[in-house]
């Protein structure tokens, strides 16, 4: 996986400051199984 992380701040109905996190993803490389295992 290759990407960065995003941290965001928004206030809630009730006025309280909350913050979010993100992964945001540039590359995703599955591997399968070994076909040896």
């Amino acid at each position: 996986v290759e990407g960065k992380l995003t941290t965001r701040s928004y206030q809630d109905k009730e006025g309280t400051k909350k913050y979010s996190t993100e992964v945001v993803v540039n590359e995703l490389l599955m591997l399968g199984k070994n076909k040896s295992a």
